[in-house]
Protein backbone atom coordinates (compact mmCIF):
# COMPACT_ATOMS: atom_id res chain seq x y z
CA UNK A 1 0.00 0.00 0.00
CA UNK A 2 1.56 3.35 -1.00
CA UNK A 3 2.29 5.99 1.62
CA UNK A 4 0.47 9.29 1.24
CA UNK A 5 2.04 12.73 0.90
CA UNK A 6 0.61 15.98 2.18
CA UNK A 7 -0.27 17.36 -1.24
CA UNK A 8 -2.18 14.14 -2.01
CA UNK A 9 -4.11 14.52 1.24
CA UNK A 10 -5.02 18.03 0.18
CA UNK A 11 -6.17 16.86 -3.26
CA UNK A 12 -8.36 14.16 -1.73
CA UNK A 13 -9.83 16.66 0.73
CA UNK A 14 -10.73 18.93 -2.19
CA UNK A 15 -12.36 16.04 -4.05
CA UNK A 16 -14.34 15.05 -0.94
CA UNK A 17 -15.47 18.57 -0.12
CA UNK A 18 -16.48 19.41 -3.67
CA UNK A 19 -18.50 16.20 -4.06
CA UNK A 20 -20.51 17.08 -0.94
CA UNK A 21 -21.25 20.53 -2.38
CA UNK A 22 -22.02 19.02 -5.79
CA UNK A 23 -24.67 16.64 -4.50
CA UNK A 24 -26.22 19.18 -2.14
CA UNK A 25 -26.52 21.65 -5.03
CA UNK A 26 -28.01 19.20 -7.52
CA UNK A 27 -30.65 17.98 -5.07
CA UNK A 28 -31.97 21.34 -3.90
CA UNK A 29 -35.29 20.91 -5.69
CA UNK A 30 -37.53 19.38 -3.05
CA UNK A 31 -39.87 17.63 -5.48
CA UNK A 32 -37.21 15.44 -7.14
CA UNK A 33 -36.87 11.89 -5.90
CA UNK A 34 -33.93 10.64 -7.99
CA UNK A 35 -30.58 11.82 -9.30
CA UNK A 36 -28.76 9.96 -12.05
CA UNK A 37 -25.01 10.50 -12.05
CA UNK A 38 -21.92 8.92 -13.64
CA UNK A 39 -18.69 9.05 -11.66
CA UNK A 40 -15.56 8.24 -13.67
CA UNK A 41 -12.27 7.81 -11.79
CA UNK A 42 -9.73 7.67 -14.60
CA UNK A 43 -6.67 6.90 -12.44
CA UNK A 44 -8.25 5.14 -9.47
CA UNK A 45 -5.23 3.41 -7.94
CA UNK A 46 -5.60 0.67 -5.37
CA UNK A 47 -8.18 2.44 -3.22
CA UNK A 48 -6.18 3.21 -0.08
CA UNK A 49 -3.02 4.89 1.29
CA UNK A 50 -0.86 4.33 4.31
CA UNK A 51 -0.57 7.37 6.60
CA UNK A 52 1.81 6.39 9.41
CA UNK A 53 -0.30 3.95 11.42
CA UNK A 54 -3.55 4.81 9.67
CA UNK A 55 -5.11 3.75 6.39
CA UNK A 56 -6.72 6.56 4.37
CA UNK A 57 -9.32 6.14 1.64
CA UNK A 58 -8.33 6.80 -1.95
CA UNK A 59 -10.52 8.43 -4.56
CA UNK A 60 -12.78 5.39 -5.31
CA UNK A 61 -13.90 5.12 -1.68
CA UNK A 62 -14.29 8.90 -1.48
CA UNK A 63 -16.68 8.75 -4.45
CA UNK A 64 -18.67 5.87 -2.97
CA UNK A 65 -18.86 7.47 0.47
CA UNK A 66 -19.87 10.84 -0.98
CA UNK A 67 -22.90 9.28 -2.68
CA UNK A 68 -23.79 7.28 0.43
CA UNK A 69 -23.55 10.33 2.71
CA UNK A 70 -25.49 12.54 0.30
CA UNK A 71 -28.38 10.06 0.20
CA UNK A 72 -28.43 9.96 3.99
CA UNK A 73 -28.43 13.77 4.31
CA UNK A 74 -31.19 14.21 1.74
CA UNK A 75 -33.45 11.48 3.10
CA UNK A 76 -33.12 12.89 6.61
CA UNK A 77 -35.01 15.99 5.42
CA UNK A 78 -37.71 14.25 3.35
CA UNK A 79 -40.62 11.90 3.79
CA UNK A 80 -40.54 10.59 0.21
CA UNK A 81 -37.49 8.33 -0.37
CA UNK A 82 -34.71 9.85 -2.47
CA UNK A 83 -32.22 7.81 -4.50
CA UNK A 84 -28.92 8.67 -6.12
CA UNK A 85 -28.61 6.30 -9.04
CA UNK A 86 -24.83 6.33 -9.45
CA UNK A 87 -22.76 4.47 -12.02
CA UNK A 88 -19.07 4.14 -11.18
CA UNK A 89 -16.19 3.59 -13.60
CA UNK A 90 -12.87 2.77 -11.91
CA UNK A 91 -10.02 2.83 -14.42
CA UNK A 92 -6.34 2.06 -13.90
CA UNK A 93 -3.51 0.89 -16.12
CA UNK A 94 -2.03 -1.32 -13.40
CA UNK A 95 -3.80 -4.65 -12.97
CA UNK A 96 -2.63 -5.00 -9.35
CA UNK A 97 -4.35 -1.70 -8.52
CA UNK A 98 -7.66 -3.03 -9.83
CA UNK A 99 -7.15 -6.31 -7.96
CA UNK A 100 -6.43 -4.51 -4.68
CA UNK A 101 -9.37 -2.12 -5.17
CA UNK A 102 -11.79 -5.00 -5.75
CA UNK A 103 -10.54 -6.63 -2.56
CA UNK A 104 -11.03 -3.43 -0.54
CA UNK A 105 -14.52 -2.90 -1.93
CA UNK A 106 -15.47 -6.48 -1.03
CA UNK A 107 -14.14 -6.02 2.50
CA UNK A 108 -16.02 -2.75 2.96
CA UNK A 109 -19.26 -4.20 1.60
CA UNK A 110 -19.53 -1.89 -1.39
CA UNK A 111 -18.94 -4.48 -4.08
CA UNK A 112 -21.80 -6.89 -3.33
CA UNK A 113 -24.18 -4.01 -2.48
CA UNK A 114 -23.50 -2.13 -5.73
CA UNK A 115 -23.39 -5.10 -8.07
CA UNK A 116 -24.02 -3.84 -11.60
CA UNK A 117 -23.27 -0.21 -10.72
CA UNK A 118 -19.47 -0.53 -10.66
CA UNK A 119 -17.41 -1.08 -13.80
CA UNK A 120 -13.71 -1.92 -13.41
CA UNK A 121 -11.46 -1.10 -16.35
CA UNK A 122 -7.86 -2.29 -16.53
CA UNK A 123 -6.12 -0.08 -19.09
CA UNK A 124 -5.22 3.51 -19.82
CA UNK A 125 -8.00 6.09 -19.51
CA UNK A 126 -7.79 7.57 -22.99
CA UNK A 127 -8.04 4.22 -24.76
CA UNK A 128 -11.19 3.30 -22.86
CA UNK A 129 -12.84 6.74 -22.85
CA UNK A 130 -14.82 6.20 -26.12
CA UNK A 131 -16.39 3.00 -24.77
CA UNK A 132 -17.28 4.65 -21.45
CA UNK A 133 -18.82 7.62 -23.28
CA UNK A 134 -20.87 5.23 -25.43
CA UNK A 135 -21.99 3.26 -22.39
CA UNK A 136 -23.10 6.39 -20.53
CA UNK A 137 -24.96 7.80 -23.55
CA UNK A 138 -26.86 4.55 -24.04
CA UNK A 139 -28.35 4.65 -20.54
CA UNK A 140 -32.12 5.30 -20.38
CA UNK A 141 -31.35 8.40 -18.30
CA UNK A 142 -27.88 9.82 -18.96
CA UNK A 143 -27.85 12.15 -15.95
CA UNK A 144 -24.89 14.20 -14.74
CA UNK A 145 -21.23 13.25 -15.01
CA UNK A 146 -18.05 13.94 -13.07
CA UNK A 147 -14.67 12.85 -14.40
CA UNK A 148 -11.98 12.63 -11.72
CA UNK A 149 -8.67 12.58 -13.62
CA UNK A 150 -5.84 12.47 -11.12
CA UNK A 151 -3.03 11.80 -13.59
CA UNK A 152 0.53 11.54 -12.35
CA UNK A 153 2.10 13.89 -14.88
CA UNK A 154 0.84 15.99 -17.75
CA UNK A 155 0.51 13.72 -20.81
CA UNK A 156 -2.02 11.02 -19.86
CA UNK A 157 -5.07 13.22 -20.49
CA UNK A 158 -4.89 15.15 -23.73
CA UNK A 159 -7.05 18.10 -24.74
CA UNK A 160 -8.79 15.91 -27.32
CA UNK A 161 -10.03 13.62 -24.55
CA UNK A 162 -11.27 16.55 -22.48
CA UNK A 163 -13.04 17.93 -25.54
CA UNK A 164 -14.65 14.55 -26.15
CA UNK A 165 -16.10 14.71 -22.64
CA UNK A 166 -17.58 18.18 -23.09
CA UNK A 167 -18.73 17.52 -26.66
CA UNK A 168 -20.74 14.53 -25.47
CA UNK A 169 -21.83 15.83 -22.06
CA UNK A 170 -22.22 19.61 -21.96
CA UNK A 171 -23.09 19.50 -18.26
CA UNK A 172 -20.07 17.39 -17.31
CA UNK A 173 -17.43 18.51 -14.86
CA UNK A 174 -13.78 17.49 -14.79
CA UNK A 175 -11.36 17.58 -11.87
CA UNK A 176 -7.90 17.28 -13.40
CA UNK A 177 -4.44 17.25 -11.89
CA UNK A 178 -1.73 18.52 -14.18
CA UNK A 179 2.02 18.22 -13.54
CA UNK A 180 2.90 21.64 -14.90
CA UNK A 181 6.41 21.63 -13.41
CA UNK A 182 7.04 18.22 -14.96
CA UNK A 183 6.23 19.70 -18.36
CA UNK A 184 8.43 22.74 -17.77
CA UNK A 185 11.33 20.56 -16.69
CA UNK A 186 10.86 18.54 -19.86
CA UNK A 187 11.04 21.72 -21.97
CA UNK A 188 14.31 22.58 -20.30
CA UNK A 189 15.92 19.53 -21.89
CA UNK A 190 17.40 19.81 -25.36
CA UNK A 191 15.07 17.44 -27.14
CA UNK A 192 12.16 18.00 -29.44
CA UNK A 193 8.73 16.38 -29.21
CA UNK A 194 6.43 18.09 -31.65
CA UNK A 195 3.38 16.28 -30.28
CA UNK A 196 3.86 17.82 -26.84
CA UNK A 197 4.57 21.23 -28.32
CA UNK A 198 1.48 21.13 -30.52
CA UNK A 199 -0.70 19.91 -27.66
CA UNK A 200 0.04 22.99 -25.57
CA UNK A 201 0.79 25.42 -28.42
CA UNK A 202 4.30 25.97 -27.08
CA UNK A 203 6.27 28.35 -29.29
CA UNK A 204 10.01 28.40 -29.87
CA UNK A 205 10.36 31.91 -28.40
CA UNK A 206 8.82 30.71 -25.14
CA UNK A 207 11.12 27.68 -25.02
CA UNK A 208 14.12 29.93 -25.61
CA UNK A 209 13.05 32.30 -22.82
CA UNK A 210 12.45 29.37 -20.50
CA UNK A 211 15.81 27.75 -21.15
CA UNK A 212 17.56 31.10 -20.69
CA UNK A 213 15.19 32.33 -18.00
CA UNK A 214 17.84 33.69 -15.65
CA UNK A 215 18.53 36.34 -18.24
CA UNK A 216 15.00 36.80 -19.57
CA UNK A 217 13.19 37.30 -16.25
CA UNK A 218 10.80 34.45 -17.01
CA UNK A 219 10.08 32.94 -13.59
CA UNK A 220 8.56 29.51 -13.02
CA UNK A 221 5.18 30.93 -11.87
CA UNK A 222 4.92 33.01 -15.04
CA UNK A 223 5.76 29.98 -17.17
CA UNK A 224 3.08 28.01 -15.31
CA UNK A 225 0.53 30.68 -16.22
CA UNK A 226 1.52 30.43 -19.87
CA UNK A 227 0.99 26.66 -19.93
CA UNK A 228 -2.36 26.90 -18.10
CA UNK A 229 -3.59 29.55 -20.50
CA UNK A 230 -2.65 27.41 -23.51
CA UNK A 231 -4.43 24.41 -22.00
CA UNK A 232 -7.58 26.46 -21.48
CA UNK A 233 -7.52 27.66 -25.08
CA UNK A 234 -7.27 24.04 -26.24
CA UNK A 235 -10.22 22.77 -24.18
CA UNK A 236 -13.84 23.48 -25.10
CA UNK A 237 -15.04 24.24 -21.58
CA UNK A 238 -16.29 27.72 -20.71
CA UNK A 239 -14.72 27.81 -17.26
CA UNK A 240 -11.32 26.61 -16.14
CA UNK A 241 -10.27 27.16 -12.55
CA UNK A 242 -6.57 26.23 -12.12
CA UNK A 243 -4.55 26.90 -9.00
CA UNK A 244 -1.21 25.49 -7.93
CA UNK A 245 -0.48 22.98 -5.22
CA UNK A 246 3.08 22.36 -3.99
CA UNK A 247 4.50 18.86 -3.61
CA UNK A 248 7.17 19.04 -0.90
CA UNK A 249 8.33 15.48 -1.62
CA UNK A 250 9.71 16.27 -5.07
CA UNK A 251 9.69 20.08 -4.74
CA UNK A 252 7.35 20.58 -7.68
CA UNK A 253 4.09 22.40 -8.31
CA UNK A 254 1.07 20.79 -9.87
CA UNK A 255 -2.17 22.39 -10.96
CA UNK A 256 -5.51 21.21 -9.66
CA UNK A 257 -7.95 22.20 -12.38
CA UNK A 258 -11.75 22.32 -12.41
CA UNK A 259 -13.39 22.42 -15.84
CA UNK A 260 -17.07 23.05 -16.51
CA UNK A 261 -19.54 25.00 -18.63
CA UNK A 262 -21.36 26.52 -15.66
CA UNK A 263 -20.36 29.64 -13.76
CA UNK A 264 -22.12 28.40 -10.62
CA UNK A 265 -19.99 25.23 -10.65
CA UNK A 266 -16.84 27.30 -11.05
CA UNK A 267 -17.91 29.44 -8.11
CA UNK A 268 -18.49 26.42 -5.85
CA UNK A 269 -15.06 25.05 -6.69
CA UNK A 270 -13.46 28.41 -6.00
CA UNK A 271 -15.03 28.42 -2.55
CA UNK A 272 -13.36 25.07 -1.88
CA UNK A 273 -9.97 26.54 -2.82
CA UNK A 274 -10.54 29.41 -0.37
CA UNK A 275 -11.44 26.97 2.40
CA UNK A 276 -7.97 25.45 2.07
CA UNK A 277 -6.28 28.79 2.91
CA UNK A 278 -2.53 28.61 2.20
CA UNK A 279 -2.60 25.23 0.42
CA UNK A 280 -3.14 26.79 -3.03
CA UNK A 281 -1.66 29.77 -4.84
CA UNK A 282 -1.29 31.43 -8.21
CA UNK A 283 1.01 34.03 -9.74
CA UNK A 284 -0.41 37.54 -9.82
CA UNK A 285 -3.20 39.27 -7.96
CA UNK A 286 -6.51 37.75 -6.93
CA UNK A 287 -8.89 40.44 -8.17
CA UNK A 288 -8.70 40.38 -11.97
CA UNK A 289 -5.82 39.01 -13.98
CA UNK A 290 -4.87 37.41 -17.27
CA UNK A 291 -4.02 33.72 -17.33
CA UNK A 292 -1.38 33.97 -20.05
CA UNK A 293 2.14 35.24 -20.18
CA UNK A 294 2.16 38.84 -18.93
CA UNK A 295 5.28 40.85 -19.70
CA UNK A 296 4.46 43.32 -16.91
CA UNK A 297 4.91 40.57 -14.32
CA UNK A 298 8.52 40.18 -15.40
CA UNK A 299 9.15 43.48 -13.67
CA UNK A 300 7.30 42.62 -10.45
CA UNK A 301 8.86 39.20 -10.09
CA UNK A 302 5.49 37.48 -10.32
CA UNK A 303 4.13 37.96 -6.81
CA UNK A 304 2.27 34.89 -5.55
CA UNK A 305 -1.35 35.10 -4.44
CA UNK A 306 -2.22 32.88 -1.46
CA UNK A 307 -5.76 32.11 -0.35
CA UNK A 308 -5.53 33.63 3.13
CA UNK A 309 -7.08 36.55 5.04
CA UNK A 310 -4.39 39.03 3.98
CA UNK A 311 -4.87 38.08 0.33
CA UNK A 312 -8.65 38.36 0.74
CA UNK A 313 -8.45 41.94 2.01
CA UNK A 314 -6.05 42.93 -0.75
CA UNK A 315 -8.27 41.28 -3.35
CA UNK A 316 -11.36 43.23 -2.22
CA UNK A 317 -9.36 46.46 -2.27
CA UNK A 318 -8.15 45.77 -5.82
CA UNK A 319 -11.65 44.89 -7.00
CA UNK A 320 -12.82 48.34 -5.91
CA UNK A 321 -10.55 49.72 -8.66
CA UNK A 322 -10.70 46.88 -11.21
CA UNK A 323 -14.44 46.28 -11.50
CA UNK A 324 -15.89 49.70 -12.46
CA UNK A 325 -14.11 49.97 -15.84
CA UNK A 326 -15.01 46.36 -16.64
CA UNK A 327 -18.66 47.00 -15.77
CA UNK A 328 -18.71 50.13 -17.95
CA UNK A 329 -17.16 48.19 -20.83
CA UNK A 330 -19.80 45.47 -20.61
CA UNK A 331 -22.89 47.61 -20.17
CA UNK A 332 -25.11 47.76 -23.25
CA UNK A 333 -28.14 50.04 -23.50
CA UNK A 334 -27.53 51.13 -19.93
CA UNK A 335 -27.95 47.67 -18.40
CA UNK A 336 -25.77 44.67 -17.49
CA UNK A 337 -27.12 41.37 -16.10
CA UNK A 338 -24.97 40.39 -13.14
CA UNK A 339 -24.85 36.85 -14.53
CA UNK A 340 -23.12 38.27 -17.65
CA UNK A 341 -20.57 40.10 -15.50
CA UNK A 342 -19.75 36.89 -13.60
CA UNK A 343 -19.52 34.90 -16.82
CA UNK A 344 -17.24 37.45 -18.48
CA UNK A 345 -14.63 37.57 -15.73
CA UNK A 346 -15.16 34.10 -14.25
CA UNK A 347 -11.87 32.74 -15.54
CA UNK A 348 -9.86 35.78 -14.51
CA UNK A 349 -10.41 36.27 -10.81
CA UNK A 350 -9.92 34.42 -7.54
CA UNK A 351 -12.98 36.17 -6.08
CA UNK A 352 -16.05 34.01 -5.37
CA UNK A 353 -19.46 35.34 -6.35
CA UNK A 354 -20.34 36.53 -2.85
CA UNK A 355 -17.23 38.73 -2.79
CA UNK A 356 -17.98 40.12 -6.24
CA UNK A 357 -21.57 40.88 -5.27
CA UNK A 358 -20.41 42.58 -2.07
CA UNK A 359 -18.09 44.86 -4.04
CA UNK A 360 -20.86 45.66 -6.54
CA UNK A 361 -23.08 46.55 -3.57
CA UNK A 362 -20.47 49.06 -2.37
CA UNK A 363 -20.60 50.79 -5.77
CA UNK A 364 -24.36 51.10 -5.40
CA UNK A 365 -23.90 52.67 -1.97
CA UNK A 366 -21.54 55.21 -3.54
CA UNK A 367 -24.09 56.08 -6.22
CA UNK A 368 -22.01 54.78 -9.13
CA UNK A 369 -24.59 52.17 -10.16
CA UNK A 370 -28.11 51.03 -9.33
CA UNK A 371 -29.53 47.52 -9.16
CA UNK A 372 -32.78 46.27 -10.68
CA UNK A 373 -34.27 42.98 -9.54
CA UNK A 374 -35.57 40.34 -11.95
CA UNK A 375 -39.03 41.95 -11.95
CA UNK A 376 -37.58 45.36 -12.86
CA UNK A 377 -37.87 46.96 -9.42
CA UNK A 378 -35.03 48.96 -7.89
CA UNK A 379 -33.30 47.21 -5.02
CA UNK A 380 -32.51 49.06 -1.82
CA UNK A 381 -29.00 50.44 -1.52
CA UNK A 382 -28.32 48.25 1.52
CA UNK A 383 -29.37 45.02 -0.24
CA UNK A 384 -26.72 42.67 -1.60
CA UNK A 385 -27.55 42.01 -5.28
CA UNK A 386 -28.19 38.51 -6.61
CA UNK A 387 -27.06 36.74 -9.75
CA UNK A 388 -30.49 37.35 -11.33
CA UNK A 389 -30.32 41.16 -10.90
CA UNK A 390 -29.11 43.79 -13.37
CA UNK A 391 -26.68 46.67 -12.97
CA UNK A 392 -27.79 49.99 -14.46
CA UNK A 393 -26.08 53.35 -14.82
CA UNK A 394 -27.48 56.57 -13.45
CA UNK A 395 -28.69 58.80 -16.32
CA UNK A 396 -25.57 61.00 -16.23
CA UNK A 397 -23.26 57.95 -16.46
CA UNK A 398 -24.48 56.22 -19.60
CA UNK A 399 -21.44 54.53 -21.15
CA UNK A 400 -21.51 51.70 -23.66
CA UNK A 401 -18.58 49.52 -24.65
CA UNK A 402 -18.45 46.22 -26.46
CA UNK A 403 -17.61 42.72 -25.27
CA UNK A 404 -16.32 39.89 -27.37
CA UNK A 405 -15.86 36.96 -24.98
CA UNK A 406 -17.74 33.69 -25.21
CA UNK A 407 -21.16 33.27 -23.60
CA UNK A 408 -21.29 30.22 -21.35
CA UNK A 409 -24.29 28.80 -19.53
CA UNK A 410 -25.61 31.31 -16.98
CA UNK A 411 -27.61 28.84 -14.92
CA UNK A 412 -27.27 29.24 -11.17
CA UNK A 413 -27.71 25.50 -10.75
CA UNK A 414 -25.31 23.07 -12.40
Amino acid sequence: MPSIREHTKCKLDVFRQYLDIYFDTLTQRFGMDRLDVNLVDGFCGGGAYQDDENVLSGSPLILLKAVEDAETRINAKRTKPFTINASYYFVDAQVHHITRLKSILRDTGYLPKLEGQITFVNGDFESHLPKMVKDIKEKPRVGKSIFLLDQFGYSDVKAASLNSIFDNFSGAEVLLTFGVDGLLNYLHENKINQTVYREFDIKEDFIKKWRERHGSGLTRPLAQRYIMNNLHKAVRAAFMTPFMLHSHGDNREMALIHLSNHQAARNKMLEVYWSKKNKFFHCGKGSTYTMGFDEELLETGGTLFNFDEVAHKQMVHELQNDLPPRIHALIKDGSLPISDLLNEIGNYTAAPNKVMLGVVSSFVSDGDFSILSQDGKARRVSTIPTINDRIILPPQKSFSFGSTSKKPNNSERF
